[in-house]
């Protein structure tokens, strides 16, 4: 799921990308920090169903590291 991710949206263009965490392959966190790189641009939202606050920390710092 997070390759596909990674190959259909820099032809999509969005301006928003809903992103699970939990993908199998390569998790959320890692394909919205690659595509981060290859499209500054864009926002995400990351869905998860994990308990752990640190899962959500390390989310939101992934599209602006110093923020939280």
């Amino acid at each position: 799921m997070g390759r596909a991710l990674m190959e259909a949206a820099p032809n999509l263009k969005p301006d928003v990308i809903v992103v699970d965490i939990g993908m199998p392959l390569m998790n959320g966190l890692e394909a919205g920090q690659r595509l981060k790189e290859q499209m500054p641009a864009v926002k995400f939202i990351f869905l998860t169903m994990n308990e752990d606050p640190d899962v959500a920390v390390q989310a939101m710092r992934s599209g602006h590291p110093g923020t939280c």
